[in-house]
């Protein structure tokens, strides 16, 4: 599974990578983004990806990643 990791980027960084990131692996869902525990960085992807119009979810069992569909 692909994986995009937010561990060690700031925000301006993940806003800037991760729109194009996202477009180069579209046909390679279900994929996550590693985002830890940061409610902000959290926050951030999830903008993101409604901005693109992408399907997401957190699994119950780890918050600290974000399923894409």
């Amino acid at each position: 599974m692909v994986k995009y990791d937010c561990h060690g980027k700031t925000y301006d960084e993940v806003i800037d990578e991760l729109e194009n990131w996202l477009l180069i692996h579209y046909s390679e869902t279900p994929f996550e983004i590693i985002t830890g525990n940061s409610d902000e960085m959290k926050k951030v992807v999830m903008n993101e990806l409604d901005a693109l119009d992408f399907k997401y979810g957190v699994p119950i069992d780890n918050n600290g990643i974000i399923k894409v569909f």
